[in-house]
């Protein structure tokens, strides 16, 4: 092999490296998207179909978790927010063994409290320690262990003042990332200028 061809081969490898990275981030996001829109097709597109999942609560084939989760689970809470930090990606072939901090939070209405008045809002800090294999070209889970490090309750007045309607997250396909490049489409006809104005002027009495 002459110099330029290893150097080439080299800078391939590298180049397939940092796209097998990109990849499994891309599934780790993606992941959170399923979670937090109860869609369950992107949630199982996140997992091999013999993957397993052990998130204590439930433990078992990632599949049927996906199916149990959404339908039965999460629907509990009136919305969730779930964001991915530090993953820690070891590479070893055609497996990958990675470490994710997520950050989860739950809106849940408490048996017998008004929504309108008051809600919990819990916190979790965990990670996902995942084993990521390639078949077939794509990056897939097919073992997921949850790690809990911490868990948090706040009670919060729910009449937030800036809880316009219109701008709140769904839990489906009306969602408004499923326009995708058709989001201009979603663009409101009306101009608001200052939203906040008469709920700051009454706040001054």
């Amino acid at each position: 092999m002459t110099d330029i061809e290893g150097r080439l081969a080299a800078l391939e490898a590298e180049v397939t490296e940092l796209r097998d990275r990109e990849s499994i981030r891309d599934v780790l996001h993606r992941y959170c998207r399923g979670v937090d829109r109860l869609d369950t097709e992107i949630m199982k597109s996140c997992y091999h179909e013999d993957a397993y999942d052990t998130h204590w609560f439930a433990n078992g084939p990632a599949h049927p978790f996906s199916d149990w989760v959404i339908a039965e689970v999460l629907p509990h809470a009136r919305t969730t927010v779930h964001s991915i930090a530090n993953p820690i990606i070891e590479l070893k072939g055609s497996r990958a063994f990675v470490e994710s901090h997520v950050h989860v939070l739950h809106e849940i209405v408490e048996p017998g409290v008004e929504p309108e008045k008051e809600v919990i809002h819990q916190l979790t800090e965990c990670r996902y320690l995942d084993l990521f294999e390639k078949r077939d070209g794509e990056w897939k889970i097919f073992y997921r262990h949850v790690v809990r490090d911490n868990l948090q309750n706040f009670r919060v007045p729910a009449d937030d003042p800036g809880r316009v309607p219109e701008a709140l997250g769904r839990r489906d396909k009306s969602d408004p990332v499923y326009a995708g490049f058709d989001l201009l489409s979603r663009r409101p006809d009306d101009v608001r200028v200052n939203f906040f104005e008469p709920w700051l002027a009454g706040s001054s009495d």
